[in-house]
């Protein structure tokens, strides 16, 4: 998965006990499943155009036989601003 636009308070961790906060970098997550949360007035694109985490969100991205991402708070968009069922659920 990668991260490609970053905009204001985005921050990473592995999603393990002990593991901490780090302010997110351009580039790719690799090596586990990733949570992501993005402040106020925030946002992060991942894949280019493929989905935005919209402010205030928190998602779980991972890393199983297919990568694929969990919203546990907040919202995803589409990078055109679209919203809602339409948008794909995993990444191939």
């Amino acid at each position: 998965m990668y991260i490609t636009t970053i905009s204001g308070t985005v921050q990473v961790r592995l999603d393990q006990p002990g593991s901490r906060w780090h302010n997110a970098k351009l580039g790719s997550l690799e090596g586990g499943t990733y949570l992501l949360r993005t402040g106020p007035h925030s946002y992060a694109h991942l894949l280019r155009n493929f989905r935005c985490v919209d402010s205030d969100s928190l998602i779980r991205i991972n890393f199983d036989s297919e990568a694929s991402i969990d919203v546990l708070r907040g919202q995803m968009s589409a990078v055109d601003g679209r919203r809602g069922k339409s948008l794909l659920d995993d990444v191939h």
